[in-house]
């Protein structure tokens, strides 16, 4: 019975998520500005404006902003792909636009294994 209600509730559990986000996958192009220490990225819809090295936004510090820039250039680097998974506000990931701000910082970026092809 504990089986059955598991699975029922994983079930639910994973179709709530997949209805209340979406995800965009693609092979970083990864910058900062020297400037402002704003860190951007382009997986082929447009850059996004991810973090601040000098500033927290959207709850994001600057020493967390710090190991996304470094996490995205080592995938940059070696030529992987990575997925960032985004609340359901945009829709789709051609939505959020180009050199903008999403209008959420609820995101995580998980790194494919392999080289992007």
């Amino acid at each position: 019975m504990k089986k059955i209600l598991l699975t029922v509730f994983m079930a639910v559990l994973m179709t709530a998520s997949q209805t209340s986000a979406f995800s965009c996958v693609g092979k970083p192009d990864v910058h900062i500005s020297l400037q402002s220490g704003t860190v951007t990225v382009n997986i082929g819809y447009g850059f996004w404006y991810l973090c601040s090295m000098n500033e927290t936004k959207g709850g994001i510090t600057p020493k967390v902003c710090e190991k996304i820039y470094n996490s995205l250039m080592l995938a940059e680097a070696i030529n992987n792909k990575v997925v960032i998974y985004f609340p359901d506000e945009a829709g789709d990931c051609q939505s959020i636009g180009n050199w903008t701000e999403p209008s959420y910082y609820e995101y995580h970026i998980d790194f494919l294994a392999g080289p992007a092809n």
